[in-house]
């Protein structure tokens, strides 16, 4: 299988599953851009506190993202009716 692009998908927060592969939006602030990988989801982390103020966990959404370069990173909380950008492959078979 071989993969030809990333193609983006917009999908709600509370959608994302383990093994989703997170990418910038291809919106930017001047039009339409190159969207890239961020990484795979490995965890989802539970959120306790947004800016400080404790919250509702069930409202929020967080992940580990297991990089192409072996590192972890976590993203910042998202409300779980927010909007995040994942990979769907364009596949040659």
């Amino acid at each position: 299988m071989e993969i030809l692009e990333i193609r983006p998908a917009r999908v709600k927060a509370a959608l994302v599953a383990i093994g989703d592969m997170m990418v910038s939006s291809p919106i930017g602030t001047d039009g339409p851009k190159t969207s890239r990988w961020l990484g795979a989801v490995t965890e989802h982390v539970i959120v306790e506190e947004v800016n400080g103020e404790e919250v509702v966990p069930s409202e929020w959404r967080q992940w580990r993202l297991g990089l192409v370069d072996g590192q972890n990173t976590e993203t910042v909380p998202i409300p779980a009716d927010g909007w995040v950008w994942v990979h769907l492959p364009i596949v040659n078979a």
